[in-house]
């Protein structure tokens, strides 16, 4: 889908899990398909992020060692208030 008008009379939009989030991320901003999840999520219609899609729906994406796909740092859609960074060691494992 590359016609963000697709998502005028939508009733819930998922957005789903990636292989390369910061690239999906630029795919959505570029083909202004991230602007009408914005203006979607405005009119209430309920979004769903799902993993990688759940990271884009936040204020910011950061992958500077290419950890998740292509290096970069990129804004979110900026619907939830969240950044999330990509990093090649887990803060959250707990040691042996």
């Amino acid at each position: 889908m590359e016609q963000p008008g697709l998502l005028d009379d939508a009733k819930i939009v998922v957005l789903p899990g990636s292989k390369n989030t910061i690239a999906d991320l630029e795919w959505l901003h570029t083909t202004k398909i991230g602007e009408a999840v914005q203006a979607a999520a405005k009119r209430g219609v309920p979004v769903v992020g799902i993993c990688g899609g759940y990271q884009m729906l936040g204020e910011s994406v950061r992958d500077p060692e290419g950890i998740a796909g292509d290096r970069g740092v990129l804004p979110g859609l900026n619907i939830l208030p969240v950044q999330t960074t990509f990093s090649p060691t887990n803060p959250f494992r707990k040691s042996r």
